[in-house]
């Protein structure tokens, strides 16, 4: 039968149950649908690419002394998260609970 695979109406009659994803998994189902499957994707490499670093914003120095040094931490952070949506904070002074103990 798979040659009788009609995407788009399956893909029609799927929204109109208005289930959702949430709905195929309450309901128990134990295969991913063939609307989900796409046959062109491979994966090549399945490990991430290791070229990948998290911004690092360095804390120490008078950030909050100078107008400057401010200004500038304050861009960094804008740009981090603007284009990773995280980083990390170094020499910030504050110790994790874990380290005090």
């Amino acid at each position: 039968m798979a040659g009788t695979f009609d995407r788009a109406d399956e893909v029609k009659a799927f929204d109109e149950m208005k289930i959702g994803v949430k709905g195929l998994v309450d309901a128990g189902i134990t295969k991913i649908p063939r609307i989900f499957h796409n046959p062109q994707a491979t994966v090549t490499n399945p490990k991430p690419p290791s070229t990948l670093t998290i911004p690092t914003i360095d804390l120490r120095g008078g950030v909050f002394e100078s107008t400057v040094t401010r200004k500038e931490v304050t861009k960094k952070v804008k740009d981090a998260m603007e284009k990773f949506g995280f980083f990390q904070a170094i020499n910030h002074g504050f110790l994790s609970r874990s380290w005090r103990r």
